[in-house]
């Protein structure tokens, strides 16, 4: 090469002819190879080849390593110099041995392209990213994200199969019969995921069985149970229990709770108990298991019962059994829907007028004594259907069949006039009362309230009997009756309508004796007091002369809490416990009628052979149940069954 060539050669690359070569390993990717391109001879001083930093941008494996004068793969260097069969076969071009015929370097065959198509290259560059993966992941946390992500898989279709019993449960379906069929004929041909998952566990659980069922049902009432525990810890309470047979004639003991939550008085039921009898010690031996269970003392307690006398007797039953174990004497409280049930009966005993309620001729309803709407349903539903019921004994009669001389027998006493002044009579009456009836034992019941319904009713009564005393034609009965008769084809005229004016007002006055008996000034005061407990406004309107009248009259009370108020100073804690306690008080023990309506619609007929646990279970799904189940709660359940069930599929 002339002296001319070599110094155009630097000029044009603007290289110093006394510059030295930078120190370059081939590690080094990033040398400035626009300050230093290293040039290559040809044989027998042919044309000049040089590498191309450009080259690069499509090759980013490429590197030029000055000191030895070549290219090389910095993958392949790094991941494949131990590969003898590779390094014999390519003569470690690329990787040990500098790659420098530069001439060959580009094009579809060039060296490059070859290179970076080679299985060997291809192997590099994956042993590159897993190299990379493992460095920012390590093998221990990959393992612990597939586990979580599983986890987050399994908890999302296991939450369906936990939403299928929940509802089944709560809308007292056969959950055993039901939960099976729901799942394959609705779920899983909603969701295909869901579908695909339950075949991919199927071969540990197909989790559509009846005890998958039955497990997340205990797991679903455990966590209820645990809520409630933590709801009424420390807290007063009072006890409500009764006792009732199902289907299969089996005495079923069942307990709830009255107790003060977020300022308001709330009603749960606790559990139902088998009974192996009726006797009070059987009874407070269950209901202390019971109030053991959820951690609840006898120092709190209040009871509240329907006055039968192995619940309410002051001698040996469960009202003094508990006096005695919490060491003083237990307030109790009378239901009042059964004082006013009380109130009917010892007014049909003492009336003869009301024998008309037990006629089996003219039962609708069944009627039952301790059931004490059931007979004014059965005087409404007649007096309403009056005409109807006339009318298809007429058509019996006439068409002679085996009913025609029956049917005939009812249209004569239809047809009398006594018996319909009689039916408009009680209808007056028992609808008063059962009105007052469905108000105390409504859920949302304020107390404030009660005194004037207490009123009302029988100033409605008192106004009944007035009417009939002084101008008796005039009355409601009468113009009831007189409508209804003249809707009749044909009416019978009888000598009773005076004697049946006079049963009807003697029933009357015998009501309102035993309401005035009963419901006494008394009472109405008590519930007065009570009732300013309710809310602030309550509070701050109550009259001095209530409260002194309360404190006054505390031995005909019979020992009234709020007149504490008054003979000791207490500051706002004292009386927030003090409200606490009033709230406390239940009005009547219809909570634990519904949970009996509940149990007989769960164990029915076709259900009879359910255990004693899964009642329960269903029963607290039923009750407590929210119609929606949250989210914390689904997750609760999911987290009590995987501790239950480790060995089954990953849950947590």
């Amino acid at each position: 090469m002339s002296k001319r060539k070599i110094t155009d050669f630097f000029s044009q690359n603007k290289i110093n002819k006394t510059s030295e070569p930078q120190d370059s390993h081939h590690d080094t990717i990033d040398t400035d190879l626009n300050e230093l391109p290293t040039p290559t001879y040809t044989k027998k001083g042919k044309e000049k080849r040089f590498y191309n930093k450009k080259w690069e941008n499509d090759f980013p494996w490429l590197y030029f390593d000055v000191q030895r004068n070549g290219a090389f793969c910095k993958l392949c260097e790094k991941h494949a110099v131990n590969d003898s069969v590779l390094l014999t076969s390519t003569g470690g071009v690329f990787i040990k041995t500098p790659f420098n015929n530069f001439k060959k370097a580009l094009g579809k065959d060039g060296k490059l392209n070859k290179h970076n198509d080679s299985a060997s290259h291809i192997r590099s560059i994956e042993q590159e990213r897993l190299t990379l993966v493992f460095s920012k992941n390590p093998v221990y946390c990959q393992i612990l994200n597939q586990s979580s992500e599983e986890c987050k898989i399994n908890r999302k279709h296991f939450s369906l199969l936990f939403r299928s019993i929940y509802f089944l449960a709560k809308e007292e379906i056969a959950h055993t019969t039901k939960y099976e069929p729901l799942i394959k004929r609705l779920i899983m041909k909603s969701s295909e995921s869901f579908e695909n998952w339950i075949v991919t566990n199927s071969d540990r659980s197909t989790y559509i069985s009846k005890a998958t069922a039955s497990e997340l049902l205990c797991c679903a009432s455990e966590i209820l149970c645990k809520k409630l525990n933590n709801e009424v810890i420390g807290k007063k309470f009072s006890l409500m229990a009764d006792e009732s047979t199902h289907v299969n004639n089996k005495s079923e003991l069942s307990i709830c709770i009255r107790f003060v939550k977020n300022n308001q008085p709330v009603e749960q039921f606790l559990g139902i108990r088998d009974l192996s009898d009726t006797k009070a010690h059987t009874i407070v031996n269950e209901i202390s298991s019971e109030l053991t269970k959820h951690n609840l003392s006898y120092q709190n307690i209040a009871c509240g019962f329907d006055g039968a006398a192995n619940m309410s007797g002051n001698k040996s039953g469960v009202r003094r059994l508990i006096s005695e174990k919490a060491g003083r004497e237990v307030p109790y409280i009378h239901c009042r829907a059964h004082v006013l049930s009380l109130v009917l009966t010892s007014m049909r005993n003492a009336s003869q007028s009301a024998t008309i309620i037990n006629d089996p001729i003219l039962k609708i309803l069944e009627a039952i004594e301790i059931r004490w709407l059931s007979h004014y349903k059965i005087v409404h539903a007649i007096k309403q259907s009056y005409i109807a019921i006339a009318t298809t004994c007429e058509h019996i009669h006439q068409d002679g069949a085996d009913l025609a001389s029956l049917a005939g027998g009812i249209l004569l006493s239809l047809r009398e006039e006594s018996f319909i002044i009689l039916l408009c009579g009680l209808d007056e009456i028992l609808g008063a009362v059962s009105n007052l009836s469905l108000t105390l034992q409504s859920p949302n019941l304020c107390i404030s309230v009660l005194p004037t319904i207490i009123k009302s009713t029988k100033d409605h009564l008192n106004k009944i009997a007035e009417s009939l005393k002084q101008d008796v034609y005039n009355s409601t009965i009468i113009k009831n009756a007189t409508e209804i008769s003249k809707r009749l084809n044909s009416l019978k005229k009888d000598d009773g309508i005076k004697n049946t004016l006079k049963y009807i007002l003697s029933f009357l006055e015998q009501v309102i004796k035993e309401m005035d008996r009963r419901f006494n000034d008394t009472t109405v005061k008590l519930i007065e007091g009570c009732s300013i407990f309710e809310n602030y406004s309550t509070l701050s309107d109550a009259s001095e002369k209530l409260i002194e009248q309360l404190s006054l009259n505390k031995k005909e009370i019979g020992g009234n809490p709020i007149s504490d108020l008054l003979e000791v100073n207490m500051g706002y804690q004292h009386l927030r416990k003090l409200a606490e306690s009033v709230l406390c008080i239940p009005i009547a023990t219809d909570t634990v009628e519904r949970s009996f309506t509940a149990m007989n619609r769960i164990i029915s007929k076709l259900r009879n052979r359910m255990g004693q646990d899964t009642l329960e279970y269903c029963m607290k799904m039923s009750i407590e149940g929210e119609e929606d189940p949250p989210q914390e709660f689904i997750e609760e359940t999911i987290d009590l069954y995987a501790r239950k069930k480790t060995r089954r599929i990953k849950l947590i």
